[in-house]
């Protein structure tokens, strides 16, 4: 993991639009929040992977599984 608190940050936002999902009724509304609940979810991912983004590149890191 690059960044524990932004992990739990992107967790806590996608909990959010989730949540705000089940009482919202306007469709727009809930295209919105569908948007936001996947950005959110491969927002995690990256950040717990380690991937970094630059202007001039991405990087990942060496192994995302080690050898056993």
């Amino acid at each position: 993991m690059r960044s524990l608190p932004m992990c739990a940050a992107w967790l806590i936002l996608t909990g959010v639009s989730v949540m705000l999902q089940s009482i919202r009724t306007n469709p727009l509304e809930i295209i919105i929040l569908l948007f936001l609940t996947v950005y959110g979810i491969q927002a995690f991912i990256a950040e717990a992977l380690g991937v970094r983004v630059s202007e001039k590149s991405i990087s990942f890191p060496r192994r995302l599984i080690r050898a056993v």
